[in-house]
């Protein structure tokens, strides 16, 4: 197998790790904003009414209630809250109580005045004020303009905050090098050698699967591959040693780890998503090296030879993770694989990674 397709098999193989995560994506949810001026209003009820509730008494009146905005004035709505749609259009209704309280009631459309038939009480009235697609983007609701808007938003991907009961998932995919330091010496400490070419830094094609658990700490833990094309090494012998002249020797490497990380934030958006990430990870790594070797002999002859060796190591790794959107960023980082003594497995790693975050 020539070098060149070893890289594209490599390719293909790390890009099939981080894909198959990729079925098991977060509920979707969005946001919904509610207001007074610009000014958050904490503790709105909200329900929804749908269309057709299918006898069921709750869904007709006032609606279902779904939850009640923070201090914010934010409420984070799962799509499936109702039988609804992604898109389906939805009538912002607000009911005003004599006695100052608000509440909001998201209406499928066609499904009619909310408040009728005494629906709302005494006292109390409802005013349509607006449309808006179910489950898509950010819902600002104005309720003294009268106003409703909808922005792009990723909350659904945002990253748990400090209490709430969420798993965060972040995959990777990138490109870095290996570097070992001891791999010139090994193949030079051989009987008969004259000259030696080793390249002794090679490609690296990473993967990653990370999770944050539902816990207070600031701990991951995370699962990983590499394919490291990690040299092509030329020797030339002195004949009369063994009758050897000339060898290639094309050097692979396969790595799969599993690993623990403490990180901390460095930088956080003004609605907390962690924006800029430190971290150090301890990782336990099963290693399998390859090395076909082809051996050109004084009369012409040739040999091909394929060697392996396997094995568990262990490794340290710390970096940075940069996010330029709730969802979106990339990680720097490097790190040593401990090697058996001085032996020619300890290696240099340097990555940069992809990433994609989910929220569960």
């Amino acid at each position: 197998m020539t070098r060149a397709r070893r890289i594209f098999g490599g390719i293909a193989a790390v890009a099939l790790f981080a894909a198959a995560p990729l079925a098991a994506q977060a509920q979707p949810t969005f946001v919904l904003e509610i207001v007074d001026r610009g000014k958050p209003l904490p503790d709105v009820p909200v329900s929804v009414r749908e269309a057709d509730p299918a006898g069921v008494a709750e869904l007709a009146g006032l609606g279902k209630p779904i939850g009640t905005t923070g201090s914010d004035g934010s409420l984070t709505i799962r799509n499936d809250a109702a039988n609804l749609a992604d898109g389906a259009p939805m009538e912002v209704w607000v009911l005003d109580c004599e006695d100052g309280d608000t509440r909001v009631i998201l209406a499928e459309e066609g499904s009619g005045d909310p408040c009728a038939d005494g629906a709302a009480g005494e006292g109390c009235g409802c005013r349509r004020i607006g449309v808006f697609a179910w489950g898509t983007g950010r819902v600002v609701i104005d309720v003294g303009e009268g106003t409703v808007t909808t922005a792009p938003g990723a909350d659904d991907l945002m990253p748990p905050m400090p209490g709430l009961d969420t798993t965060q998932v972040i995959l990777g995919i990138g490109l870095g090098f290996s570097h070992l330091p001891n791999l010139e010496d090994a193949v030079r400490d051989q009987p008969g050698l004259i000259d030696a070419d080793v390249s002794s830094t090679g490609i690296t094609l990473p993967a990653s699967f990370e999770v944050i658990p539902p816990w207070d700490l600031p701990f991951t833990l995370g699962v990983g591959g590499a394919y490291s094309s990690v040299s092509e090494i030329r020797q030339v012998f002195d004949p009369a040693t063994n009758g050897l002249s000339m060898g290639t020797i094309d050097f692979t490497r396969w790595l799969t780890w599993g690993q623990v990380a403490w990180y901390q934030a460095l930088l956080k958006s003004p609605e907390g998503v962690d924006l800029v990430t430190l971290r150090a990870a301890f990782q336990a790594l099963w290693m399998y090296n390859d090395l076909e070797i082809l051996s050109e002999f004084s009369g012409g002859e040739l040999a091909m030879e394929d060697r392996s060796e396997s094995g568990f190591r262990t490794g340290v790794v710390a970096g940075v993770d940069l996010y330029v959107t709730p969802q979106l960023g990339f990680r720097v980082e490097g790190g040593v694989l401990f090697g058996e003594g001085d032996d020619a497995d300890t290696s240099y790693e340097g990555r940069f990674i992809l990433l994609r975050r989910f929220v569960f």
